[in-house]
């Protein structure tokens, strides 16, 4: 009791009723640490890589990530980008195929396909793409597949693929289009790298599945939060939600700089660019006959 006393003594001062200096003091001292601990988890994250900050052809695979494992093993993760997708051969409409616009293969692949074919896309006009994330769930158990609403052709779209464990969310331009739980967890024993376009090559002809661009492509080793990826587009695009085109400045060219003779003062030896030629006619001075 004793011990109590003595640390009642410091913290409260009988006479007055009151708490002493020292209570102040490390109740000061308390709330420092909390609000230090809550500035370094919503501050001291490391920001997304961007992978792709020039524009790259969804016409030719392009690797990301050499080794997907990276972020399969952590308990979440983050792969958001602009793309503009036009279709690579207009006579395939009607192609129910889908093809991986972006992913890791035999693991999690966003893939499109040009015709309608899921429940979710009833309805959809002949500029959008069907839509699926493709989940593998290790080689004994299946495949599960979340089907997801048309993406628009010719227009740039903020895809985003969020997992946290074995729940799974896709993002059109800040809005959740689709969210799935996982019956199994995900194959996290993949070596296959993070792509664009794994199957660019397209059929046999060589004719690619997809045309357009993709650009600013980022990853994040935790599954960001809505908020956080809206941030995350605002930085990344214009006011009509396209990510900001390169400024081009011509320079002056030689051949482009004004002709100087066009300040030629009267009695310099010069001549205006304006002055006629001179006349090189000859007058007929005789009778004609």
């Amino acid at each position: 009791m004793s011990f109590l006393s003595s640390l009642k003594a410091l913290f409260w001062d009988e006479d007055k009723n009151l708490p002493t200096v020292l209570f102040w003091i490390l109740c000061v001292f308390i709330l420092s640490i909390i609000t230090y601990l809550i500035v370094a988890y919503i501050y001291g994250r490391k920001a997304p890589s961007d992978l792709a900050s020039t524009a790259i052809q969804l016409n030719t695979a392009t690797t990301l990530v050499q080794d997907g494992r990276s972020l399969m093993i952590s308990p979440g993760f983050t792969i958001a980008g602009f793309f503009n997708v036009t279709m690579g051969d207009r006579t395939r409409s009607k192609d129910t195929n889908y093809t991986t616009l972006i992913g890791i293969p035999n693991c999690v692949e966003f893939q499109l396909a040009p015709a309608t074919t899921n429940p979710t896309n009833t309805g959809a006009s002949p500029n959008q793409y069907s839509a699926r994330l493709l989940i593998s769930t290790g080689n004994n158990n299946p495949t599960e597949v979340v089907n997801l609403p048309p993406m628009p052709m010719q227009k740039w779209i903020f895809v985003c693929i969020l997992r946290d464990g074995r729940r799974f969310d896709v993002l059109y331009n800040d809005q959740i289009v689709g969210s799935h739980r996982l019956t199994n967890y995900p194959n996290t024993s993949t070596a296959q790298p993070l792509q664009v376009s794994p199957d660019a090559k397209g059929d046999a002809k060589g004719v690619p599945r997809f045309i357009g661009t993709a650009v600013h492509i980022f990853t994040q080793l935790y599954r960001m939060t809505p908020s956080e990826l809206a941030v995350l587009r605002a930085q990344n695009s214009d006011t009509t939600g396209a990510p900001p085109q390169p400024l081009s400045f011509p320079l002056p060219s030689l051949f482009s700089l004004p002709d100087m003779r066009t300040f030629c003062l009267p009695g310099l030896p010069c001549t205006v660019p304006t002055q006629p030629p001179p006349n090189t006619m000859q007058m007929w001075e005789t009778i004609y006959n």
